[in-house]
């Protein structure tokens, strides 16, 4: 992300269809509450959770592979009983024909 040419990709048009298609499959323990990029560029979603509470997070590590590219860096922690999921994602210039892009995601998930 730090470099020169980096290019942050419009996340409503490169990730929100894969969150939007995981969360709405038959079954599924997520639900999308809602999504917005912040002003620091961050990708805000906020999830509602469904399911077994021992699968949390195996089923937020599924909706992370549905949005992650060759270089994927991810931070779990519970922030007052809510969980987050911070995920740097993205190609270097070595891993793409086009230039250095990715995304930064915030997932919030409530219980």
């Amino acid at each position: 992300m730090e470099e020169d040419d980096w290019v942050a990709e419009d996340p409503e048009a490169h990730l929100l269809p894969h969150v939007r298609r995981l969360c709405d499959a038959e079954g599924s323990p997520l639900a999308l509450e809602s999504s917005r990029v912040e002003d620091d560029g961050v990708f805000a979603v906020d999830l509602s959770w469904h399911g077994e509470s021992d699968r949390v997070w195996p089923d937020l590590w599924a909706l992370i592979g549905a949005i992650a590219e060759s270089g994927t860096f991810v931070r779990q922690r519970r922030d007052n009983g809510t969980l987050v999921c911070e995920v740097v994602t993205g190609r270097l210039g070595a891993d793409t024909e086009f230039g250095p892009h990715g995304h930064t995601v915030r997932f919030r998930v409530t219980q």
